[in-house]
This record gives C-alpha cells, structure tokens and sequence, in this order.
C-alpha cells in the first residue's frame, strides 16, 4: 500500500530532481554522484522502447563516470523538468516517482538533440535526506535538428 507524499517531501524530493539536472547541465560530477546512496543505481536505456538496460552502474563513482563520459561529448546541455509524480511508501522511507524531461543537446558548432527522457525512480531516505536508490533513464524520442547561430 502506499500513501501521498507530504508537502515537505514533494518539495524535497522535486529537489532532488532538479539538482540532477542541475549537476549534469553544470558538469558537476561529485554533486551528481553524491545524490545516489553508496548501493544506489543508474539503469540507462539508451534507444526508443527498450525493455532492457544498455548499462547499469552502481554507487556514487561509477555513476558520475558514466554520466560524465555520456554528456562529454556535448558542447553545452540544457535538462528542462517537467510533470513529476511521487507515491510515497507506507513507512515513509522509499518513495517512487517519475519524471518527464526535455533535454537539449548542443553537439559541435552546428547540431541539436533534443530528447524526451522518463526517469522512473525509487528514492530512499537517508540521514542526509532523499537519495535516488535507483534511477531509470528511459529514452522516449529524440530529433536532431540543425543549429542556427
């Protein structure tokens, strides 16, 4: 059975969202990482529909590696937050949640990806407050489009 978030923990747990896509669009890996717990994981998939991860990396480490390799290929990012949903669980400890995003893409002088992006998430708390205990990247659709300057 699970129950509605309280204020403080929608706000919290929006927070937490958005300093994720803060962290990735600033390149702030630690700040990134820091936001999983030590057993926490990233499962990327990384094509329209997959049922199955493309990769899974586990703790703060790995995932700032492998989200800085990723992103490092881009000039310049940009993650737009939109529609998130929380379900609290009975205990109050975990909630899920998921979490729409347009993220924009800058690839060399003259090309943009934009992608639609779901995350589906399990949050935990913990004694430095809500971490992500796992996080589904699951590509929607994307475009590239031509970049006018």
């Amino acid at each position: 059975m699970s129950r509605a978030p309280s204020l403080t923990d929608r706000i919290e747990l929006r927070a937490l969202v958005e300093t994720y896509a803060s962290a990735v669009d600033r390149r702030r890996w630690d700040e990134l990482g820091a936001l999983f717990g030590e057993t926490g994981r990233l499962y990327v998939y990384k094509d329209e529909g997959q049922s199955d991860p493309s990769g899974v990396r586990t703790g703060a480490v790995e995932i700032a590696a492998v989200v800085s390799a990723g992103i490092g290929v881009y000039r310049a990012t940009s993650h737009m937050i939109g529609a998130h949903t929380i379900e609290m669980t009975d205990d109050a400890e975990a909630a899920l949640g998921s979490t729409t995003c347009r993220a924009y893409h800058v690839r060399g002088a003259a090309s943009l990806m934009i992608m639609a992006i779901m995350y589906e998430d399990r949050y935990v708390r913990s004694p430095d407050g809500w971490r992500f205990d796992e996080r589904h990247v699951r590509l929607q659709w994307r475009e590239t489009r031509l970049l006018v300057q």
